[in-house]
């Protein structure tokens, strides 16, 4: 099974695997529901149940390897990959999506053209990692081995929505609410037996 994280392209076996252990945690782009599928509640995973995490990480970090001396040099400091190609790391991690240079729609990653004015140009701009909850649903049934309940939320990031995970906080009404105050977090997915580490995202509350 193989990711390969430049050319963003998946594997059939890959892509169904991920899609029946994903159960019903996914990732959208802000103008239309592109969706993109994603990895289990990271709060409740076991990293050491997801064999093919180090397939994964293996591969990027041979992109890493072979990438820019620039970029090679900030990722060989935090020895950190991540899980998606529009996660940025570093010291301030945050998201990056396409942005349509016609209409200005945006997306989460490669496309070839707009779904909304089928324009071909794309610019990369920064997604704000504030945001606040404009819908959410506590899952209380996912595909088997996936642990429940855990929060799928839409969030707003200065008008980008972004569909994923509230982590890092009780999955009950008690503790996630619309209108609630989030911002990005990163979590760790495990590590190859060369100590690469792979960095998933997901929300938390900002206070």
């Amino acid at each position: 099974m193989v990711i390969d994280g430049r050319n963003q392209t998946m594997t059939q076996a890959a892509s169904a695997q991920l899609r029946e252990e994903a159960g019903s945690y996914w990732i959208a782009s802000a103008s239309r529901p592109e969706i993109i599928p994603a990895l289990p509640p990271p709060r409740l995973t076991n990293p050491s149940n997801w064999g093919w995490i180090s397939e994964i990480i293996e591969v990027m970090g041979s992109d890493v390897r072979n990438a820019d001396p620039r970029e090679k040099t900030e990722k060989s400091m935090s020895n950190q990959v991540p899980l998606v190609d529009y996660l940025s790391l570093g010291e301030h991690p945050h998201l990056v999506a396409n942005e349509c240079t016609n209409c200005g729609a945006r997306f989460f990653d490669r496309r070839n053209a707009c779904a909304n004015c089928s324009g071909t140009e794309f610019k990369k701009v920064d997604i704000a990692t504030d945001g606040e909850v404009r819908a959410f649903t506590i899952v209380a049934h996912a595909a088997a081995g996936i642990p429940t309940p855990f929060v799928s939320a839409v969030v707003d990031c200065g008008g980008t929505s972004v569909r994923a995970n509230i982590i890092n906080t009780e999955p009950d009404p008690d503790h996630v609410s619309l209108g609630m105050k989030v911002r990005l977090a990163t979590y760790s997915m495990g590590k190859d037996a060369s100590g690469t580490e792979a960095v998933g995202f997901g929300f938390e509350p900002a206070a």
